[in-house]
């Protein structure tokens, strides 16, 4: 439903359009021409509005009417003067008319008229405080929304401190990036609120800083598709930096990646020091690439990366200094999911200091693990809890306690006998999908380790068992202990290395420098060669847990 004012600027652009077209032979050629030699001589836009009853300015209200331009030939239009750009930047206090007007500048082109389009909008502190800040994104998604099929951008810049979460929803089939040189301080949130929630498809969000988040700094979700976090800087944060919490679920065919999350710098997260909560990045998806983050400086129990889904690719990363106790730098769970959640890969990160430097936890299985680095973790290089099918290749592990833990939980656990519940409802979930017909047939083409399976061994006691792990090819210097090979419950006696191909790791000497040796001469990595590939270039700073320097736009 058009409002009065949106009509009468309707009627004036028809009315106006069919008089330019007569005037110019009806040739678009002409008409087009003619319009941006005005417009290039003026150097402004000059749009006519219908004036109000009784030569009043409309009910909706204008700039102030002395600067209203009558025109000779028709007294009963006015002319209103814009800057002649594309960015329109937002103003508070703006009159409801004259931001409706603005609206209809961006997305209507008549012949003549208009030449500006909805492509960019910029928030800026200097206008906008931080407490309009979250609606003023609003209204400028709105106004974005109603523009031209064509990609749009939202520049955010300045200092904000803004009082309640800022939420960007987008849906359209054209794209949109928010970016900008811009903080975001989440000091003045309340407690246990995100500063920003973002939802939507074909969405960007780049080189913004968030500091002092007093929840999570950031969340996904809404189902949302084709979402990318690119190059943003995340410092301070009470809960985690990204967290995606989206649809893991849906079993499709579809290949196309859903979401990037690319090139951030995370430190200092969980200052709650909660207990498996609060990571740097947290993915609950499907089809998500996590690379070239760097995630650093919070030793508490949670983890650098916890990624929980299917087609999940993590590579790249560098995570430093970041978990403790029962915890890890790259955490992958399953649960009642892990037969479903499969197709993930973990490869060519680096891993210091983490409790458990790769954990593949709660019957984590078909999991690749290959070319990774994983130095000083306290506990247990690469862990593996109760899964089955996993590669664990060419990984190069310096100093660790035990260089591989496997055990059988999904079989049973004396100490956590509600978990038994757990891996039965995982291999039922399992064995609905492969009932039916359309799911089945994708996941067995997907994924080789379904094939073999029949009513037969789809059960807790045959599929719970810890099999077809397979650990070769890798190097390792200084570990105490190879395997660690556990049951759980003192029923149950697992044969591992009946069950999996178990080769141990070459040893490689003291006096090899990791930070400078040919990884690709030295280890037969195939991915990458030296350290400085891994993650984005590091600075001091990172390694320390200090704010990194603010992304340059780009």
């Amino acid at each position: 439903m058009k409002t009065e004012t949106q009509e009468l600027i309707i009627d004036h652009i028809r009315t106006s359009k069919e008089e330019n077209a007569a005037a110019h032979g009806y040739s678009v050629e002409a008409i087009v021409t003619a319009a941006r030699e005005r417009q290039e001589a003026s150097g402004h836009q000059v749009i006519r509005l219908a004036k109000g009853e009784q030569g009043d300015a409309p009910k909706d209200g204008l700039p102030d009417p002395d600067k209203w331009i009558f025109q000779s030939r028709s007294p009963s239009l006015v002319s209103f003067e814009v800057p002649p750009r594309n960015t329109i930047t937002s103003q508070v206090g703006m009159s409801p008319f004259h931001r409706q007007l603005i609206v209809f500048l961006t997305t209507i082109c008549s012949f003549g008229l208009v030449f500006a389009s909805a492509e960019t909008i910029t928030i800026s502190s200097a206008t906008t405080t931080s407490e309009d800040l979250p609606n003023v994104v609003s209204e400028s998604l709105e106004r974005l929304a109603r523009g031209a099929e064509e990609p749009h951008q939202l520049i955010l810049q300045g200092d904000f401190k803004p009082t309640s979460t800022v939420r960007i929803q987008w849906w359209r089939e054209t794209g949109l990036t928010v970016s900008g040189s811009v903080n975001l301080d989440g000091s003045a949130l309340p407690k246990q609120t995100e500063t920003v929630f973002i939802a939507g498809r074909n969405l960007t969000l780049e080189n913004i800083r968030f500091v002092n988040s007093q929840g999570h700094a950031l969340i996904v979700g809404g189902k949302s598709d084709s979402y990318e976090i690119r190059n943003c800087v995340f410092d301070r944060c009470r809960k985690g930096a990204i967290y995606v919490w989206n649809d893991p679920h849906t079993i499709e065919s579809s290949k196309k990646r859903r979401g990037i999350i690319h090139g951030n710098r995370i430190s200092r997260f969980n200052l709650d020091e909660a207990k498996w909560a609060n990571d740097g990045i947290t993915v609950f998806d499907q089809r998500v690439t996590i690379s070239r983050n760097v995630i650093s400086n919070s030793p508490t129990e949670s983890n650098g990366i916890r990624a929980m889904g299917r087609d999940l690719v993590i590579e790249r990363n560098v995570v430093r200094e970041v978990s403790k106790d029962d915890a890890g730098g790259i955490y992958l769970w399953g649960g009642p999911h892990a037969s479903l959640f499969r197709g993930n890969v973990v490869r060519w990160n680096r891993v210091v200091g983490a409790s458990r430097g790769i954990y593949l936890d709660d019957g984590t299985s078909g999991v690749r693990v290959e070319e990774n680095v994983v130095e000083d973790s306290s506990i247990c290089a690469i862990f593996i809890s109760g899964g089955r099918d996993n590669l664990v290749e060419r990984n190069v592990i310096d100093r660790t306690p035990v260089f591989v833990h496997i055990d059988s939980r999904c079989l049973g656990w004396d100490s956590r006998p509600e978990y038994a519940g757990i891996a039965k409802e995982s291999v039922a979930r399992l064995r609905e999908a492969l009932n039916y017909q359309e799911s089945a047939s994708f996941l067995r083409d997907r994924y080789a380790e379904f094939r073999d399976l029949t009513e037969k061994n789809l059960n807790p006691e045959t599929y719970g068992r810890p099999r077809a792990n397979r650990v070769q090819e890798n190097f390792s210097r200084g570990a105490k202990e190879v395997w660690e090979l556990m049951d759980f419950s003192a029923a149950i006696k697992t044969d591992f290395h009946a069950l999996n191909h178990l080769a141990p790791p070459r040893s490689f000497g003291q006096a090899i420098d990791l930070r400078r040796v040919s990884f690709r001469e030295q280890f037969g990595i195939l991915g990458w060669d030296r350290l400085q590939e891994i993650g984005i270039e590091e600075t001091e700073q990172d390694g320390g847990g200090q704010p990194a320097t603010r992304p340059e736009s780009k």
